[in-house]
């Protein structure tokens, strides 16, 4: 069946798999060490992703409560606190803290994001009268610290 040759070819075969076997501890050191290298390189680029989900959260927020502030004005003529805007955005949330203080002169409202980590950006955001209409604006800070709006600019 089998002749000398392909006989001796399958020992030969044979034996130099059972001399192969596993890996070396050099090549286990050198996959480590690369694979060591690779999530150095990315980690730092998923916390970024994870900090600007976190961050798109008060952008939103902001957002809907400006929002809210220009129909609330629309009916009331006046500007609200955060609890009497009747919205559902929580004060407090895992990432921030919300607050909606209306201006003394009765003319705007300033709403603040702030962050509970510092690793995130702080947020504002302003509602004012202007010319008959409300207009709003959206401010970042990336000290941890949200930004005081004063007029219709970010600082």
């Amino acid at each position: 069946m089998f002749s000398k040759l392909h006989l001796a070819f399958l020992l030969s075969s044979r034996r130099q798999m059972a001399s192969q076997k596993g890996f070396t501890l050099i090549e286990l050191l050198v996959v480590l060490f690369v694979i060591g290298i690779l999530s150095a390189m990315a980690l730092p680029s998923f916390l970024r992703q994870a900090n600007k989900a976190r961050q798109t959260e008060a952008e939103t927020y902001i957002g809907a409560i400006n929002r809210a502030q220009q129909a609330y004005h629309m009916e009331y003529l006046i500007f609200a606190d955060l609890a009497d805007l009747e919205i559902s955005v929580r004060a407090n949330t895992d990432f921030y803290n919300y607050a909606s203080v209306p201006e003394p002169s009765g003319l705007g409202v300033q709403t603040t994001a702030t962050p509970v980590m510092s690793s995130i950006a702080a947020y504002s955001g302003r509602v004012w009268l202007a010319r008959g209409t409300t207009e709003s604006i959206l401010c970042k800070d990336t000290s941890g610290v949200p930004p005081t709006i004063v007029g219709t600019t970010c600082p």
